[in-house]
């Protein structure tokens, strides 16, 4: 009843007699059963009067002692029962105190991944982003849309090395993603320093990226990486290969990877300069919980 209508499958959620059914008679047997035990043990010791005393303490011993291994092994499987649980809550705990870099609160998402048949090549590529972008922003209810490769912590990522001016081949190293639209402020991604991806940086445009703050400590620890260039990163097409990227901003880190695990060095690239992976769409509805999946039919 508490889960929101755009979970798949949600309307299908309900009791079913049969398993009911089969519940009650379980636990009427269960309480039947290990009630019954303990009253015939207890009734048996009332004949202790009436049988020979060696004969009620030879058994009696026996059976007291299999009731007392038995009820120690509860006692020490319930102690360590009780133990893990306390460990599980408390780790859930540290877990969730564990800042993730973004704000994941009233974002949905979708799939994007448009025909080949249909948009063929870069430039078909990059006028449905657009077009998509547009669509979204125009939905109401949405107050910031963006495009991203792949969504945080979704287990996905791609890394690769790639050149840095000056310093020669290989010479970095970091995640690469593609984003486009208003992500960073979709997502709650704070900016440190430059600018985001703006209406200057077009497919005719020279080639920029966003680093984040762990790539801009490696790379740069003493200088400005605003301004500096990269090239050769291993996941993009060759026609892109050498094509120099110069730093325009540098964004606050992301645990992509999980929380568990410290953020890695991330290139972002903008999709109207590199349209050739599928994505997925952010959109973001922080002042109300009105949106949902039906609001975001794109045709």
């Amino acid at each position: 009843a508490l889960a929101p209508a755009s979970v798949a499958g949600n309307a299908a959620v309900g009791l079913n007699a049969r398993v009911l059914g089969f519940t009650l008679v379980v636990s009427v047997i269960a309480t039947l059963l290990f009630g019954l035990l303990p009253a015939l043990r207890g009734s048996e010791r009332g004949f202790a009067t009436v049988l020979p005393f060696g004969a009620w303490g030879s058994t009696g011993r026996t059976r007291r002692g299999l009731w007392g291994l038995l009820l120690g092994s509860e006692v020490a499987l319930a102690l360590l029962l009780l133990i893990a649980s306390g460990l599980l809550i408390r780790s859930f705990q540290e877990v969730m105190r564990i800042e993730p870099g973004l704000d994941p609160s009233h974002v949905l998402t979708i799939d994007v991944a448009p025909p080949e048949s249909k948009y063929a090549g870069d430039v078909a590529k990059a006028s449905y982003y657009e077009r998509l972008l547009a669509e979204l922003e125009r939905v109401l209810g949405v107050e910031a849309a963006g495009l991203i490769q792949h969504v945080p912590l979704g287990g996905v990522s791609w890394n690769s090395t790639f050149e840095i001016e000056g310093q020669g081949k290989n010479s970095g190293w970091g995640h690469y993603r593609i984003v486009g639209g208003d992500y960073f402020r979709t997502m709650g991604i704070p900016l440190l320093r430059g600018r985001v991806f703006d209406a200057r940086d077009r497919a005719a445009a020279t080639p920029v990226a966003i680093i984040n703050e762990t790539l801009a400590k490696r790379e740069w620890p003493d200088e400005d990486p605003l301004g500096k260039r990269f090239r050769d990163i291993g996941n993009e097409p060759l026609q892109y290969r050498d094509a120099w990227l110069t730093v325009v901003g540098v964004v606050a880190d992301v645990r992509h990877g999980g929380l568990l695990r410290e953020a890695s060095p991330e290139i972002y690239v903008h999709v109207l300069q590199r349209p050739h992976r599928a994505l997925e769409a952010v959109v973001a509805d922080r002042k109300s919980t009105r949106l949902n999946s039906s609001h975001l039919v794109i045709s």
